[in-house]
């Protein structure tokens, strides 16, 4: 104990301080009652809490905590006795909008039994919500897991389902099987977009590469980018559907900007699909304590209680066959990447609030990408995936893309040839029984560096957070990928290391 704490405890001695003007220093709300529920003693917390300033002194402990007229069936005072250890008790407070934790403390003579409990109340909201977002976070990773596989599996089938179409379009004269085509590319490449989402809300990491993004613009651009939507959706359905903004302008946080648009945007159209008779969606974004706040408030149907409880769950969705549940989980992975918290409140009936908070950052510097222009050229390329019928429409793509094309299912035979002929690129799956894709690039660069690697995978890459794996790979491509990508791809690695023939 140190001079201070004993002279405080001095001056308290010395001045006779009551015992309720010691719980006066307390942030609890401490309630002593008799056996009959009655207060005998409150401190300053319960009074200005439940009595609104005024004491609560001389009621019943049910009608001030609970606002019952009755003794609350679920007390744990009887229990606590029995038992002789603390039993709390988790309950909503409506009337102040909190979790409250409440502890019954029973004062027990040996020879005349119970003569009265204190009554410990304290604020749990915070609490809770970091449990809740534990949990939250605990949960996606196990779905993650489950699903990630599934998703390579999928990449892959499409992978072939599109570059066939994209082979058979130039083959085919005739229109309508060139149409019908279409079809098909345009249903795979919804099915590739559903994968990709899949992996995004389960990528949960804080570690990805963050840059500096003027959120208060980019609300602003993702309002002016669904206005017309949002118009057209409004006359056709007979109704109105208004934003009104307010947004303090050039607060920035740290981000993908691509990821943090597509959060934003479907909350906006989320918020729209609430409102079926039309209404006010409000956005705010201001600053709180170094915090950039966002908040959407729409003036819609409201959430049931299940809703509110799993609107961040993957695969959950209201909205029957329309709607394949990703969305807010989506929202609620970009969100924990770009560091920041998602919560919402709603209430049938009365609309619906998402609240998003993140760091501020002072840092005002953007990225931009590399105006540099790229050199384009044929190549003769090595491919390895132990897939065959993948192989087949990669090698067959390339072809037709004009590059000489070398594909194997083996990684070793792969090697061989690469030792045997030159080569201007190698082309490498990253799961594969005999050898990964990391493996395959090593020693690729140990038989040359200046031949450059790209991993192509139905995996989610980031090389931004494997070291070891960026400096055996030049770039990564996830499947199923578009010719254009690949074909770009291509050209920007092999001009970093020499120029086309």
């Amino acid at each position: 104990m140190n001079h201070t704490d004993s002279q405080s405890i001095s001056t308290i001695n010395n001045n006779k301080i009551s015992p309720r003007e010691i719980l006066n220093y307390l942030t609890d709300i401490i309630l002593l009652c008799d056996p009959d529920y009655t207060i005998s003693i409150s401190n300053r917390s319960a009074d200005f809490i439940y009595g609104t300033g005024e004491t609560v002194t001389g009621l019943k402990c049910y009608e001030v905590i609970r606002g019952k007229s009755s003794p609350c069936e679920d007390c744990p005072l009887q229990e606590t006795i029995t038992d002789k250890r603390l039993i709390p008790i988790e309950n909503y407070d409506e009337r102040i909008g909190k979790y409250m934790e409440e502890k019954t403390h029973p004062i027990i003579d040996p020879s005349e039994g119970l003569q009265g409990f204190v009554l410990v109340s304290k604020n749990v909201t915070h609490d809770r919500e970091i449990k809740d977002r534990s949990v939250q976070t605990k949960k996606l990773s196990a779905i993650g897991r489950i699903s990630a596989g599934v998703a390579h599996d999928f990449n892959n089938l499409l992978q072939v389902v599109l570059g066939r179409v994209k082979l058979l379009e130039k083959l085919v004269k005739d229109d309508h099987i060139i149409e019908q085509l279409r079809i098909i590319e345009s249903a795979a490449n919804s099915g590739a977009a559903t994968v990709k989402k899949m992996q995004e809300f389960t990528r949960i990491s804080k570690d990805d590469h963050l840059v500096s993004v003027n959120i208060s613009k980019l609300i602003k651009d993702a309002v002016e980018l669904t206005s017309h939507e949002l118009k057209e959706f409004s006359e056709r359905n007979g109704i109105l559907i208004q934003i009104v903004e307010k947004i303090d302008p050039d607060l920035y946080i740290k981000g993908n900007k691509n990821d943090l648009q597509n959060a934003v945007t479907n909350i906006i159209f989320n918020a729209v699909d609430a409102m079926p008779d039309g209404g006010v969606l409000f956005i705010k974004v201001f600053l709180v304590d170094d915090k950039v706040t966002l908040s959407f408030v729409d003036t819609g149907i409201g959430m049931t209680e299940e809703t509110k409880e799993r609107i961040f769950d993957p695969f959950y969705s209201t909205k029957g066959v329309k709607g394949n549940g990703l969305g807010m989980s989506e929202v609620y992975g970009i969100v924990n990447r770009a560091q920041g918290n998602v919560s919402v409140k709603s209430e049938q009936g009365k609309g619906s609030l998402i609240l998003m908070d993140f760091p501020q950052t002072l840092d005002t510097f953007q990225e931009k990408e590399n105006a540099e222009p790229i050199q384009e050229g044929v190549y003769k390329i090595l491919i390895v995936d132990d897939e065959q019928y993948v192989l087949d429409v990669i090698e067959d793509l390339l072809t037709d893309l004009g590059h000489e094309v070398h594909g194997f299912t083996s990684a070793s035979k792969a090697l061989m040839a690469l030792n045997n002929s030159k080569f201007d690129l190698v082309i490498t799956d990253l799961g594969m029984q005999e050898m990964t894709g990391k493996e395959v690039a090593e020693k690729v660069k140990k038989i040359s560096s200046q031949i450059p690697v790209v991993l192509l995978s139905g995996w989610h890459v980031d090389l931004q957070k494997d070291p070891e794996l960026r400096n055996l790979v030049d770039f990564s491509i996830t499947k199923p990928f578009q010719i254009e990508v690949i074909q770009q791809t291509i050209n920007k690695a092999v001009n970093k290391y020499k120029s086309p023939k």
